[in-house]
């Protein structure tokens, strides 16, 4: 997994990298979300019998703290420049507007995600979708074109050196 903070970029730069040397994502064990964008880059994806791919998703958490504060004695009090500026803050319930733009960034970025992978992949944007943000083990991942073979690392290593003159 990991953060979506550069990795369509990363993603972007790898997929316009294709044909100029192979790319294969070799993965010690799995390829989830952040990690399963940046391989769906590459030419390849090969994935181990234990491992998995997928998790085509964006979540983003709010926290909100406000009772526990108040429970514990604690007010806190937000001075702030910009009616949005604390929209999504820890100390304070998140209101309704706040909750929706936070949707509709997350919803964003979801399908950002699903047309990166979709392209990379050469797979439908509804096949991508569809898949809801689940985890696919191996196999499963190779026959929803996820990825393109199951073979450990070091076999997957050595099918690339075969692949370099």
């Amino acid at each position: 997994g990991g953060e979506v903070a550069g990795c369509f970029d990363l993603a972007d730069l790898i997929y316009e990298s294709r044909g100029e040397k192979p790319i294969h994502a070799i993965l010690n064990e799995s390829a989830y979300s952040a990690a399963y964008a940046i391989a769906s880059a590459a030419d390849r994806i090969l994935v181990p019998r234990t491992g998995g791919v997928g998790s085509i998703g964006v979540v983003c958490a709010h926290v909100d703290l406000s009772k526990a504060l108040d429970k514990d004695g604690v007010k806190v009090t937000l001075i702030q420049y910009g009616a949005h500026k604390t929209d999504g803050s820890h100390v304070k319930p998140l209101s309704d507007e706040a909750h929706a733009k936070l949707q509709a960034d997350i919803d964003a970025m979801g399908e950002l995600f699903v047309q990166t992978v979709a392209r990379n992949r050469g797979l439908s944007a509804a096949a991508v979708r569809d898949t809801q943000a689940a985890c696919f083990m191996a196999k499963e991942g190779v026959d929803m074109g996820l990825a393109d073979a199951v073979m450990s690392p070091d076999m997957a290593f050595h099918s690339l050196l075969h692949t370099i003159d």
